[in-house]
């Protein structure tokens, strides 16, 4: 089966740095995109090293099928596909230790999704809200599942898609290669066939195209040879994201995962993001945030996403957990509040950066995704990368 694939990027009419990323290595008929997030944070660097790291690791595996195996991988998998979820856990250490080794980085991250055909398998590696789509015969399929807090919402019926379209959380993402020193993804096999045509695209081109018009140009003949078409849709989303950012500034930017950060009077103890399960809180050495303090329970309290709020709840403490010098017993939270237990506070990062300061005596203002944590391949469009491959 012949293999055509192509790819365009545009650093669109608001911004000019580039956060994304993407690489076809035609002779292997792979294909990666990364996504980059943390804005001042460095999100270009995040995407690049996800984008090397996964394309070193494939590459080497095919000379050395030794080579180490990252992550837990299931039995029933091919080669590539433990190969591709093995590159997303290797990409997510050695982001997260750039990170860690260096302070201007600290924050940033980055989406994956990559594809490996071999025949007529199709092998997928997924973590963010970049897409994998499949379009046959006229039909487009997403392959895979975003891994932002809407869509969560949306797969439990909390929220409607429409909803979830309006929603100022749109933008924070519950998994993310870099945010936590291991990383969840998801991987996947599928059977392809002649005239099959796979898309590759970060969420500047999702955000602004919507899935009819995606399908539409991938199929129409008129539209010329395989790269034609992408450019077409890439061209489509710029006014769009352009329109966009004047009048949503504040919706539709890629922010880094909420965070907690464990303070000591003045020095940070340690800093974990808020994803999709509950942030445990205690003395014991089990909790996400350890806190070694006598007066603290052993299980303190959780924080975690509730409904689209973000919530802590005292977890029946001998001592009690206070937001803003108030006792709860579970409470809101909102950008800038501080939880305290003992003598340590946490600082409350809903917005990706800097907290606002808040006014526990009055109900804050919904915060607003901070300016430095942006996507570039946002409403903003400063970069939209798609990548597709047509089957012959």
């Amino acid at each position: 089966m012949q293999i055509v694939s192509g790819g365009v990027t545009d650093v669109g009419r608001v911004r000019t740095n580039n956060e994304d990323c993407f690489r076809i290595v035609a002779p292997l008929h792979l294909f990666v995109l990364s996504d980059g997030m943390g804005g001042e944070a460095h999100g270009e660097v995040a995407s690049a090293l996800a984008v090397e790291t996964v394309v070193k690791h494939c590459i080497e595996a095919l000379d050395n099928p030794a080579v180490t195996l990252y992550g837990e991988q299931q039995a029933g998998w091919s080669e590539k596909t433990k190969r591709l979820s093995s590159a997303a856990h290797l990409a997510n250490k050695r982001i997260f230790s750039s990170a860690q080794e260096h302070l201007e980085q600290h924050g940033m991250g980055a989406t994956l999704t990559a594809a490996w055909i071999d025949g007529s398998k199709l092998s997928i590696a997924h973590v963010g809200d970049s897409r994998a789509y499949l379009l046959r015969s006229g039909t487009l399929q997403q392959l895979t599942s975003d891994h932002s807090l809407v869509a969560e919402q949306v797969r439990k019926g909390i929220l409607t898609a429409v909803e979830a379209e309006e929603s100022q959380m749109q933008s924070v993402l519950l998994r993310a290669l870099g945010s936590q020193a291991e990383v969840e993804g998801d991987a996947g096999e599928y059977m392809v066939i002649a005239r099959d045509i796979l898309l590759l695209c970060s969420d500047g081109l999702t955000r602004m195209v919507i899935e009819p018009e995606i399908a539409g140009t991938l199929h129409h003949r008129d539209c010329g040879a395989h790269w034609s078409r992408v450019k077409g849709l890439v061209f489509m989303a710029a006014p769009r994201g352009a329109e966009t950012c004047g009048r949503q500034r504040d919706r539709g930017r890629k922010v880094s995962m909420a965070k907690l950060s464990l303070m000591f009077e003045s020095r940070l103890v340690k800093e974990v993001p808020i994803g999709s399960r509950a942030v445990g809180i205690g003395r014991s050495p089990d909790n996400d945030l350890p806190v070694d303090n006598p007066a603290v329970s052993n299980h303190h309290a959780r924080v975690f996403f509730e409904a689209g709020r973000l919530v802590v709840e005292d977890l029946d403490s001998l001592n009690g957990t206070f937001v803003n010098d108030l006792r709860v017993e579970r409470a809101t939270l909102h950008d800038g509040d501080s939880i305290w237990i003992g003598k340590h506070h946490i600082k409350v990062d809903a917005s990706g950066d800097v907290p606002i300061s808040v006014d526990a005596k009055r109900k804050p203002a919904v915060s607003a995704i901070n300016e430095t944590m942006v996507l570039s391949a946002s409403t903003t469009s400063k970069w939209m990368p798609a990548a597709m491959c047509r089957y012959r």
